[in-house]
């Protein structure tokens, strides 16, 4: 019981420190802590929620990129997002194991080029102005911010939201987003 009490008030002061830290310190993301210290691969390895897209980025060897240091941007979709896909394109790149494809679909969300890499997006983008941003896999996102809130745009058309944004990374910084951003065909 007194484990449990101490887990409990551990847990507690976690989440006081969730909801006073700034963009570089502890965040709770879904139900993981994410640590600025970490890695980008490490956090996401961390959480339950972003299983899909570890797995995926493993069967690529994408993660090597996520381990390095550098200043990079990760769209991360959770695992709602990668369920929530059309079943042509999950089919294509999940059920077959297409490397290439699943290679292109994820580079489509890593942002690797200055001046935007690496930096906190709600301060880079202007109110109402979309941002466009090149990715590792040749695509064009647009990022919109209204009322404090930013979207994401993939070559689609389709529109994400960034559920958390801007979480730092000892390797740059992470949006977590709640749709999987698509390469144009």
């Amino acid at each position: 019981s007194c484990m449990k009490i101490g887990r409990v008030a551990l847990w507690l002061s976690a989440i006081a420190l969730c909801s006073q830290a700034g963009a570089d310190e502890i965040r709770l993301v879904k139900n993981a802590m994410i640590y600025p210290s970490n890695v980008m691969i490490s956090s996401l390895l961390n959480s339950h929620d972003f299983s899909t897209l570890t797995t995926a980025i493993k069967s690529v060897h994408l993660e090597q990129p996520l381990m390095k240091p550098g200043s990079y941007t990760l769209f991360a979709p959770d695992n709602a997002a990668f369920a929530a896909l059309p079943e042509a394109v999950a089919a294509r790149v999940f059920l077959h194991v297409n490397r290439d494809e699943m290679a292109k679909l994820l580079a489509c969300h890593l942002v690797i080029n200055p001046p935007e890499a690496g930096k906190r997006l709600l301060d880079i983008a202007t109110e109402g102005v979309p941002l466009r941003l090149k990715t590792l896999g040749g695509c064009t996102l647009t990022l919109m911010k209204s009322n404090g809130h930013l979207t994401i745009t993939d070559g689609t058309g389709q529109t994400s939201q960034i559920t958390d944004s801007d979480v730092a990374q000892s390797n740059g910084m992470m949006q977590m987003i709640d749709h999987v951003l698509l390469p144009m065909n």
